[in-house]
């Protein structure tokens, strides 16, 4: 199972890469892109969630009381999540973005210690510091990121982090259900109540532009419904943290992604940069991924 679940992550990873390009582009072309990209993409999903849900529909399920707040917990701080990334996108380009995402490490960490009430060893700690230089060297290369984006970054993190936690509730709230068809059903019941929200949304986010470039907004639904079921599995089958490491690896994928598009002239999503801000930025996101793993171990 730990290779299906590894897999999965690295899965997650990637269309969370492809994702962020879409994102990028949707926000950059449209003045209220915040609203529209997020109403619409959960529209989106959320009926690909219900056309997919009797599918993985059990014979029985447990009362709804076991697992109604973790679904609302991993889709509620999931959307304060969402919301922090499309104005960081709104700020700056994807390959900064994903690689600083592995701040969630050190959210964790705080989140164990204050909220939790779990101890940190000192290796973990030495982790934590190591994200910051990461974090440090992503922050000035190619010039400092706006202190706006920074603060998005956090929040961001944060509700990640928490839905995160929730999913991994979620999954053992629906036992004694295989591992992978909980995940499924989590996620579907996840994104149908999503899209239900976001249907309930439209009267307030302009209806009539709502879906125009929807040739954007549907690769970006579609890549990201991808990489949440795969997120869903791969919690469920490592656990949040050792899922955290994986998805980590987006970070690198995303700056390579990032120097392609940039080569290929799609500045509005990438800007050249030099050489020498590439290695900078390749580096940092190496180092990342290096100090996620060293927590765990």
């Amino acid at each position: 199972m730990i290779f299906i679940g590894i897999a999965f992550g690295i899965a997650t990873a990637l269309s969370q890469c492809f994702a962020y390009v879409f994102s990028r582009l949707f926000v950059l072309r449209h003045r209220n892109a915040l609203w529209q990209l997020l109403v619409a993409s959960h529209i989106y999903m959320g009926l690909a969630a219900l056309i997919g849900l009797p599918f993985v529909w059990p014979d029985s399920l447990p009362p709804l009381s076991r697992y109604a707040w973790p679904v609302i917990g991993a889709g509620g701080f999931y959307l304060v999540g969402q919301v922090g990334l499309f104005v960081a996108m709104r700020l700056t380009n994807p390959s900064r973005v994903a690689p600083l995402l592995g701040i969630k490490i050190i959210i964790l960490a705080l989140l164990a210690t204050f909220v939790f009430g779990k101890t940190i060893t000192s290796t973990q700690w030495i982790a934590v510091f190591a994200c910051f230089g990461a974090v440090a060297v992503l922050n000035f290369s190619g010039g400092s990121l706006p202190l706006g984006a920074i603060v998005m970054l956090l929040f961001t993190c944060t509700g990640y982090s928490l839905s995160d936690i929730h999913i991994d509730k979620l999954v053992h709230a629906l036992a004694p259900l295989p591992t992978l068809h909980a995940a499924m059903l989590g996620a579907f019941l996840t994104y149908v109540l999503l899209g239900i929200v976001a249907a309930l949304i439209v009267p307030l986010a302009k209806p009539r532009t709502l879906f125009t470039d929807w040739h954007l907004a549907v690769p970006f639904a579609a890549f990201w419904f991808i990489a949440m079921l795969t997120l869903f599995i791969c919690i469920g089958v490592l656990g949040p943290v050792f899922a955290v490491i994986l998805q980590s690896s987006r970070g690198l994928m995303s700056v390579v992604l990032g120097a392609v598009l940039a080569h290929r002239g799609w500045s509005e999503v990438e800007p050249r940069v030099s050489p020498r801000v590439l290695m900078q930025r390749i580096v940092a996101a190496a180092l990342m991924i290096a100090a996620v793993a060293l927590y765990v171990t």
